[in-house]
């Protein structure tokens, strides 16, 4: 393979100096027209390449900016890069994704990348489970690198996040279960994490205000279930765990008329409910303001 054209073959080609030959490859204005045409064409000829990573060491910045994400199946993940895309592209900006794949120890190694530098920004999607608290994250925090969680965020990071307003999409969807004639709830226990946890407490909370009878999951049994005259909704934040809620309490359930109540979206039919509504968030605008 042959060997990648340097600044000094194209110094020797021209017979300028290194410093010329730099300044005329970036356009600075002190170079003659037809000195910057001789580089020009012998870099050319040479099949001249720029080091982009030597100029970002030089100049601090990369112009880019990289998502950080587990994966690609969700729509907050592949809605973010790319929305944020979208906006930071106008700017100069272009949006990488590092995925990590759940993966904690590849997760740190990428925040590693980003306190030495191989990115100017970052925003960030963690898993729905918690991450431990990381020692680089704080240090970038401490620096004030620009970084945003989206959608989901660790509590203990103390970083900005941009999500949407959970609370409120809480009470539309107990509305709309109210409004389906449900008599009491479920609110299904979740992974701990922040958006999951306001959830859960703002579901708890909204149903003790209407006076709804309400359990969490775990509390569940079939005495409780028994009590309950009509139909019972179901809260979760995603399908995934409200069907692993009903696998586990099937027994209980048979017979029951039910209702569903979950985030982002379902697939499928709404077995064993008769019925499911879905609080979809609004992705791209929360993209559009992290970025």
């Amino acid at each position: 393979m042959s060997r990648r054209a340097t600044l000094r073959d194209l110094a020797r080609a021209t017979g300028l100096d290194i410093s010329t030959v730099s300044r005329a490859l970036r356009g600075d204005q002190r170079v003659a027209a037809e000195t910057a045409g001789t580089v020009h064409v012998a870099a050319a000829k040479l099949g001249y390449r720029p080091n982009l990573a030597a100029r970002a060491l030089q100049a601090g910045a990369t112009r880019t900016v990289w998502v950080l994400a587990s994966g690609l199946e969700l729509a907050v993940d592949h809605s973010l890069a790319r929305e944020a895309g979208a906006v930071l592209e106008p700017s100069g900006y272009d949006t990488l994704i590092a995925l990590y794949r759940g993966d904690d120890a590849l997760y740190e190694r990428l925040l590693q990348r980003l306190d030495q530098g191989l990115a100017d920004a970052a925003l960030i999607v963690p898993t729905f489970g918690v991450h431990p608290e990381s020692r680089t994250l704080r240090a970038l925090i401490g620096r004030r690198y620009p970084l945003v969680f989206c959608d989901r965020y660790p509590a203990w990071a103390g970083a900005p996040a941009v999500t949407t307003d959970n609370a409120q999409a809480v009470q539309a969807l107990v509305g709309r279960l109210l409004g389906a004639g449900v008599t009491a709830l479920v609110v299904v226990e979740e992974m701990p994490n922040m958006v999951a946890a306001v959830r859960r407490d703002s579901a708890l909370a909204e149903a003790a205000r209407l006076g709804l009878p309400v359990r969490r999951g775990r509390e569940v049994d079939a005495d409780w279930l028994a009590a309950q005259r009509g139909p019972i909704g179901v809260l979760a934040t995603d399908q995934q765990n409200l069907l692993a809620w009903c696998r586990g309490t099937a027994e209980a359930l048979r017979g029951r008329d039910l209702r569903f109540a979950c985030f982002d979206r379902w697939e499928g039919e709404p077995y064993p409910a008769t019925e499911v509504y879905v609080g979809i968030q609004a992705f791209a605008d929360l993209a559009q303001r992290a970025a």
